[in-house]
Formats: structure tokens, sequence, C-alpha cells
């Protein structure tokens, strides 16, 4: 949350973030419903006395304050519970009773998805403060305060994860003192803290102004309908994923999705849609159902992606039409900035090949982040760290299955080649770059002809090649866990083909390491996946590369003496190997060429001392691969023009760099097409090279040809690859926490608030800071 949280006085955040409301009769002044507060000599005594001071007051006819200090929300894996909180007197928390302790007085359940404002209770006004009012930007110092910021931070959260929300409010109790906090999307503001004993007739007009707000007003999405299970909606959703003709896995992600414990919601899209004689377009409101997401961000100042199996309804309400897939997020409005249906419009006009085909998409009116707009006119003229964001849906007719769920190695192969071949096409014909590689944006998806291929998805960090960069945001933007060692050290680069495709690279190596069999040790894996995935070094408050990665990539190979306790270096093994057998007695899996191979290539890109001498050996692949591989030949012949000559001037409004010099093309195995792309490595002419130097720039040239890279995937698929070497996912459930993990002050990612098991989305570059009141390991981003 580095350069997101922002101090003000309480009388300047009720009028930058809550509207007055409309008065019934003459406006009243609150009186201080506070100023008889007594000393508390616990927690308990705290949210007992307010609670029953809220209720008796009578000023809060709608509304029921509820103390939720010991249950956990069932739906909630991280088993947290706020104090208190304020919710609608028709839908409280219900009481449990089954409760463990039959004396135990507050025994109601914390419903994140009902709860309209959260209160937190605090015995110590300085330790326990989450806040810091003697830092310019109230960031806290103290390990105690960090930690009650990261509590806070993982509540605010789960409300946005579980409603549909576009901000939040939150209390804070510190004994006598308090602050009230605002979230969205953008930032955090939090008043100073104050004596509510003396100075508590503006937060008892805060609370009152705050009930009798729209629901819009008290930070609700009102184009979000709550669908009840039982409800006859409801009920149609349920028959509708029983009764579908849907492909399999399609079919049952949707039944997955409606769980009664979570929310169902019916979601508009506002599509814009032009006239010729009209100069503006008109908006038409196009309605989905959806249940639980298939897929949820982390995080609280951040985009908060979440994507779903959806069903369109008809002008009748009524469910039509095949399965979709709905993604709902808060995109960075920024000028140059395109937005992700954009980007697949031009991608579908251009016929790139394995990427989403677009159905509707269009920004949410209205919704659009206040934290930024407020700091920009208190400090006209300077730089802010926060950003707008602009509520937006997109809908695609694909719905993949994750990259995880691969049944074999082959399988995980061949989807990552279609996905880099989707990545030249894009690059080629309509001179894009997708600039986020990551496990969470390649899909698996079985075509029309049956046969499954890869989905190169999420494409709303996307660039067009030769525009001005200047007018983008100017942070690193990807996934820190794939980017590349490059990227990762220079906040300012640009990402260029071989950025990405090290970044397949590093994506492939993450599911192989958790799915296949391999030589690393097993109680140093989740280690080894936190070094190398999640690693980072800090200098002068800027994160970078963690050392493993750069290590890989400087060295060319992965050096596991560090994690076996004795000299090794990362091999692939196939599933009827002895793991304890010696190496040399040990049969190596066919993936491990793929690795050597890019590692060279990488290992000169980084121009390190030697090289890696490569030795490939293909073996007749299987019966069942032989047949699939002349389905992948026949897709692959059927892709003209991905020559690797510059983005053609009608793609991008630019002409390729004098200074570039392109090898002449060479023929391919991949057909008419596959040749060379161009250069983006700036290395001296082979002339001036001497001959070890100019064989590594040769290798290192062949990063900026997708067809190079393409048929070192294509040409490994013809070996014969194990059926059954995908096992169980060795990535351990428990948090090797990272150094900065403890730090909610670190910068945040936008994505996954967990480092490990699942993607995180940079929206700025650093890794993100968690909460050290639950498990840390994961998204993202």
């Amino acid at each position: 949350m580095h350069g997101k949280i922002n101090l003000t006085p309480m009388e300047s955040l009720m009028k930058d973030f809550l509207p007055s409301p409309r008065p019934r009769r003459k406006t009243k002044t609150t009186r201080n419903i506070f100023s008889d507060v007594p000393d508390f000599s616990s927690e308990r005594k705290m949210y007992e006395w307010l609670v029953e001071r809220l209720n008796s007051s009578k000023l809060f006819p709608n509304h029921l304050f509820v103390a939720t200090p010991y249950k956990a929300d069932p739906v909630d894996p991280t088993r947290q519970a706020i104090d208190c909180g304020m919710y609608h007197k028709k839908l409280p928390p219900k009481e449990d009773l089954d409760s463990e302790t039959a004396e135990m007085t507050y025994n109601r359940r914390v419903n994140w998805s009902r709860l309209e404002m959260g209160i937190e209770c605090k015995l110590k006004r300085t330790d326990q403060d989450p806040f810091d009012d003697r830092s310019a930007d109230g960031e806290p110092v103290a390990a105690a305060r960090k930690k009650a910021l990261g509590q806070i931070l993982s509540y605010a959260e789960l409300v946005f994860k579980h409603q549909q929300r576009t901000s939040q409010f939150m209390v804070l109790f510190l004994s006598h003192y308090a602050r009230v906090v605002h979230f969205d999307r953008s930032g955090v503001y939090t008043t100073h803290k104050f004596c509510y004993k003396t100075e508590g007739a503006l937060l008892s007009d805060f609370l009152v102004r705050y009930s009798r707000l729209q629901p819009e007003h008290r930070g609700l999405d009102t184009t979000a309908q709550r669908i009840e299970a039982d409800s006859p909606l409801g009920l149609a959703m349920v028959k509708w994923g029983e009764d579908s003709n849907a492909e399999d896995h399609v079919k049952k992600l949707f039944k997955n999705s409606l769980d009664s414990s979570w929310a169902w919601w019916k979601l508009q899209v506002h599509v814009e849609k032009k006239h010729p004689n009209q100069p503006l377009p008109k908006i038409e409101v196009q309605e989905f159902v959806v249940g639980k997401p298939h897929f949820q961000a982390g995080g609280v100042a951040c985009r908060g992606t979440r994507g779903y199996v959806a069903v369109r309804l008809d002008e009748k309400g009524e469910l039509h039409g095949p399965f979709v897939y709905l993604k709902d997020a808060w995109r960075v409005d920024h000028p140059g900035i395109e937005r992700e249906g954009n980007i697949l419009q031009t991608l579908n006009d251009n016929t790139v090949p394995f990427v989403p085909t677009l159905v509707c998409h269009g920004d949410v009116p209205g919704q659009v982040t206040r934290s930024q707009a407020v700091w920009e006119e208190a400090n006209k003229g300077k730089k802010c760290r926060m950003k707008k964001h602009q509520h937006y849906r997109v809908v695609v007719a694909e719905v993949g299955k994750p990259l995880d769920q691969f049944d074999r190695g082959y399988t995980l192969v061949k989807a990552v080649m279609f996905c880099i071949v989707a990545h030249a096409a894009a690059y080629k014909k309509a001179g894009i770059v997708h600039r986020d590689i990551s496990t969470g944006n390649m899909l698996l998806y079985k075509n029309s002809d049956g046969v499954w291929v890869g989905l190169l998805n999420d494409w709303e960090l996307a660039k067009i090649v030769g525009r001005n960069s200047e007018a983008r945001q100017p942070d690193r933007t990807g996934t820190w866990q794939y980017m590349s060692a490059n990227a990762l050290n220079d906040p300012s680069k640009d990402i260029v083909v071989p950025d990405e495709i090290e970044s397949f690279f590093h994506v492939l190596l993450y599911l192989a390491i958790r799915f296949l069999p391999h030589n690393l040790a097993r109680d140093s894996i989740g280690r080894f996946m936190v070094d190398y995935f999640d690693g980072c070094t800090a200098t002068q408050g800027v994160y970078r590369c963690g050392g493993r990665k750069l290590d890989a990539m400087s060295r060319g190979l992965i050096d596991l003496r560090t994690y076996n306790g004795y000299p090794s270096v990362l091999t692939f093994y196939r599933p009827d190997d002895d793991e304890s057998q010696h190496p040399k007695e040990q049969v190596t899996h066919p993936i491990n060429s793929i690795f050597k191979t890019l590692l060279a290539w990488l290992k000169a890109r980084y121009t390190v001392d030697h090289l890696v001498e490569v030795q490939t050996v293909i073996n007749a692949p299987a019966e069942n691969d032989r047949k699939d591989l002349q389905a992948v030949d026949a897709l692959l012949a059927g892709l003209d023009g991905l020559g690797d000559d510059a983005p053609t001037a009608s793609a991008n409004g630019t002409e390729e760099a004098d200074d570039v010099e392109a090898d002449p093309p060479s023929p391919s195995p991949l057909g008419p097409g596959f040749s060379s792309l161009p250069s983006f490595v700036m290395l001296p002419a082979r002339s001036e090279l001497p001959p070890a130097d100019a064989e590594m720039r040769e290798d290192a040239e062949k990063l900026q040809s997708h067809s190079k890279v393409i048929e070192v995937f294509r040409s490994q698929l013809a070996d014969n690859w194990p059926q059954n070497d995908k096992g169980p996912d060795r990535k351990p459930r428990t948090a090797h926490a990272l150094q900065y993990e403890s730090d909610p002050t670190a910068p945040e990612l936008d994505g996954s608030s967990y480092p490990t098991s699942g993607k995180r989305r940079l929206e700025d570059p650093e890794p993100q800071s968690s909460s050290n009141k639950r498990s840390r390991i994961d998204g993202a981003s």
C-alpha cells in the first residue's frame, strides 16, 4: 500500500467521500452519543458497550449493529472475524446455535456478503493503531502497527471479494480514540485520530448520514442485483446448469459456481452501439447471471479482477444462449491504455488465433475511483501514486480451463506453444504485445475439432507497438512471478518480445515444478518457489528481481545446491523412474530439452561468460501423440503471415526502426510465414564481435524470433512423452513467507495477495504486502 495511504481531517473525509443525504425535515445537529464512554478493561467490554449504545440511540432505524468477534464466515477460508459491523435490519447475521461455548454471548457469525460497514475495536490507542499521524502519509513504522494495518486491509479485501462494491468505510475504535477509513480501488483515506468522548458528535453525524444514504452513495454497485438461490431466477440457473449441452468442463464450472453459501448476481454490461446518424454511441444494457467467481484476485487498491462463467438473459429476463465468460475488473483509466474489449476486437478483426472471441464489453457508468481525484485536488502539480480506476466488464465466448489442470506434460507444453503462436500473430498482424504472460492468463481450451489447445487470455495490459509509451502509466506492469529479470530490474523498461518469451519460460517452469517429477527435494519446493518466483531485492526503496531468478538467467541453469544439500541442477524425470536412483541411471523427461535450449538462449541474452551446450535427443512419439500432432500441424499450417519481420505499418501506424538488423529468412519446419522476428536486443554488429561473442549474440537473437521458440516446442512434442507424468501438486499448503510479506506498507501488487499459489498482477511493480493475521501463500494482478 506504499504511496496509497492518506491522512485527512474528519470534516474533509465527509466532504470528499460522503454525500449529504436529502433531509426529511429540518437538518438537526447530531448529538455525541459517545460522551459518557467508560474506561474499558477488555475489547469485549468495548464492543458490548458500543453495540448497545449504537442500537439504543434510535438514530439508525434501518440498520442494526452486531458484534461478531468469535465466529468466522463459513465461506471464508482465512477464518477471520471482525469485531462488529453495521447490517441492514432485515439481514443481520444469524445466531450460531451450534456454538462451541454454550455461555458465549456473541455467537453470531460475520457475514462478509451482507456487512454494510466494518467496526474494529482495540484497547491500545497507539500500539494497535494501524496508522501513524506523525508520518506524512500515515503509514506505520512499528511492527505491531503494521500488523494492525494488515488486519484491517484483509477485512476490507474480504468485503470487496464477497460483495459488488465501489467503495467502503470502516470505523476503528482505539480505546477512547477513533478513526474513520475509506477504501476504494485507488487507495485509502483515513481521518486523523480523534477523541470520540469529546469530539464524538462528528462521528455520530457520520454514522447517521451514512445510514440514510442511497445504496450507490454507500458504495454499493447498483448495476449488480443479488439473486437468492431459492428465487425463480436462482432455480432457473440451477436447472440451466443441469440441462445444458455445453462441453463437460464448462457445465461443471457453472454448476460448481452455484454455491448457495456465496452470493449470486445479475450483472449489467453497458455496451456502446454506434449508429450512422448519431454522433454519440447509444448505450445498450445486456444482463448476465453469475454465481461464485471462477477466479478472484486479492488486494484492496488494485484492479480487483473477478471472472465468472455466465449466462445471458434475454429481453424477457430468461436465460438464453451458451455459457460465456464474464470478467469484472477496475481497469486503470489512463491516456493511451486501451480497454481490453477494444484490444480483443482488434485481434479478432485481424484473425489472430488462440485468443478469446469478444461478445460485448463496456464501462460501468459513473463508477470511478475518488481517492486519486481528492489527492490531486489537494496536491496540484505533484505526481500522484494512486491511479484512476474505472469499473469495467467484458464478456468473451470461450470458457477455458485453468492451465494447471493439464492432464500430462505433453498437453502443458502444447498449450504453451499455442499461446506463443497467439502472441506471435498478435505481434505480427495487429502490432500488439501482451505484457502480462502468466499462468492465470493462459487457458486450456478444446476447439471445434476436439483438440485441446492453449488460449492466451487477459489482454488488459496489452500495448500497441510503436505507440508513445510516455502517455501510458509510468510504472511497470505485469505479474511479478513471471516477469523477465530485466523488466523487474528496470521499472521504466518497455516490455519487448524477448521479455515475453522469458515469461513463457517462467510459466512453464512454475507448473512443471508443481506437477512433474524432478530432482528438487520435496521439503525444499516451497522455499525454492518463493525464492525464484516471488523473490526480490530492495535498493533505495525500489524492489527489483530476486537473486535466484537472475542467477538462473545469467548462468543458463537452475542450481539446486542450496535446496538439495549437494551439487545438482534442476532436472525432470519420467514418472516410472526411482528418484533415489543415481542421476546417471535415470531417463530424463522430454521437457528438459525445452528448458535447456531456452536457458542457453536466455543466458546469452544476459551476456554471461560461456554458453551451454544443448543436446537434443528425440525419440519416436507414442501412437496417440502422433495422431494429435497431425491435428497440431494442421492448425499451424493454416497460419500464414506470421513471419519474423516487424509488425506491418498498417498494424501499428509506425515504421520499423532503421537500426534493427534483420537476418535473412530461413526455412522453417512450421511452414511459410515462420522465419524471424525483428531484433529488439541492440548488440554490436556481428563483424565487430569475437567468435565466442558472435555465437552468444546469435543465441540471444533467437529469443527475438517467435518461430524459433515455437520450433523448439513443436520439435520436442515429437518425442516420446510419458502418458502419466502429472502427479499431485507439490506446492506446499503452508507459507514460506517473504521478508516483505509482514510489511503492509510495502508497495502493493494488483492481484492476488498470496505469493505463490496464483498470479500477482502488477499495477505498481513491487511485491505485495500482507496481513500477519492469515496465511499468506496464494495471485494476480
